[in-house]
């Protein structure tokens, strides 16, 4: 409910995604920390995927389980 819990980048990368097929999304986290992640038919990924790496950060698929989201990188 914070007034500054957002700015115009996020609101960018929010509204792109939204426009190249993502259903919904969220924005969590904090500071530098923070993430945002998107419901996105499977159909539209590969488009989504390509709009979001036009901006800084990256791209991580995830799992909705029962507790929440699994999300996890090896490098």
């Amino acid at each position: 409910m914070a007034d500054r819990i957002s700015n115009q980048k996020i609101d960018e990368i929010y509204e792109t995604a939204l426009k190249e097929g993502a259903l919904a999304g969220k924005v969590s986290g904090a500071g530098g920390g923070g993430y945002m992640m998107f419901i996105v038919d499977p159909v539209n990924r590969a488009r989504v995927i390509k709009c979001l790496e036009g901006f800084s950060g990256s791209v991580a698929t995830c799992n909705f389980v029962e507790q929440g989201v699994d999300s996890w990188r090896v490098t």
